[in-house]
């Protein structure tokens, strides 16, 4: 990594990581994707993390979902002030509550295109010194 700035995203569904991608195009951020949970802390173990100013997660992916993913990287001293996005379908109290324990927010995926335009600025407000144009 370089003097970029980072939003990190693991989703295992193709099609919403493409949609977000074209959400964040002409942002000031590169947005990076994974399939999963492991491949985000994977990634995640080799990198500056300062250089990562946001991380958005699905709850539900194989191998390491977002719960898990989420506890792996707040149990890093370095990752416990780094925002944390839970993207997901799941309307579950639980999922939320478990989210909202581990200093996360949820925001469930919108229907529309329009719609995640919006989200995306939403999610763009938790990154540390953003400025909307």
């Amino acid at each position: 990594m370089d003097s970029k700035k980072y939003i990190l995203y693991a989703d295992d569904d193709t099609d919403d990581r493409e949609m977000l991608e074209q959400a964040f195009e002409n942002t000031p951020y590169v947005l990076l994707t994974f399939k999963n949970g492991q491949q985000l802390l994977d990634y995640m173990s080799q990198v500056k993390k300062e250089a990562v100013n946001l991380i958005v997660l699905d709850i539900n992916m194989p191998m390491v979902d977002g719960i898990m993913t989420l506890r792996t990287l707040r149990s890093d001293e370095a990752l416990r002030d780094l925002p944390i996005i839970l993207f997901t379908t799941s309307g579950s109290p639980m999922d939320r509550t478990s989210a909202e324990k581990l200093g996360a927010r949820v925001i469930v995926k919108p229907v529309t295109y329009e719609q995640l335009k919006q989200v995306s600025q939403i999610m763009l407000s938790y990154c540390a010194g953003y400025k909307p144009s």
